[in-house]
């Protein structure tokens, strides 16, 4: 069940990472974005609680429905990259598991993940 609950999160880090590649070719650059959902990591599924006038409803980027995982976009500040960043906490051990993505790579498991954002 676990892996099943987890997979959300590789999917909607490529979803965000699509949104960026639109978002670029329309505007000519990245959309940072701040932390969504912003609760505890764990199994319970969380609302997404943005406003469509923020950094997200800019993006135009939104899941179906709750989450499991929280999600944030960084830039580099050159305009030329970006790294969404994924995570989650599925089976409340409090082993975090951390996706990212960028312009260049599809979402990957962070074996490194040190937990925070």
């Amino acid at each position: 069940q676990s892996k099943s609950k987890r997979a959300e999160v590789p999917g909607n880090v490529d979803a965000i990472k699509t949104a960026e590649l639109a978002y670029d070719a329309g505007f000519d650059g990245f959309q940072a974005t701040s932390l969504r959902p912003t609760g505890s990591l764990n199994k319970s599924q969380q609302t997404w609680d943005h406003v469509d006038t923020d950094s997200w409803g800019k993006l135009g980027w939104r899941p179906d429905g709750p989450v499991r995982g929280s999600y944030i976009v960084a830039t580099d500040g050159t305009g030329t990259d970006f790294t969404v960043t994924g995570k989650c906490d599925v089976d409340n051990d409090n082993q975090v598991a951390t996706y990212t993505s960028s312009k260049m790579t599809n979402a990957v498991l962070d074996p490194s993940d040190n937990g925070v954002f």
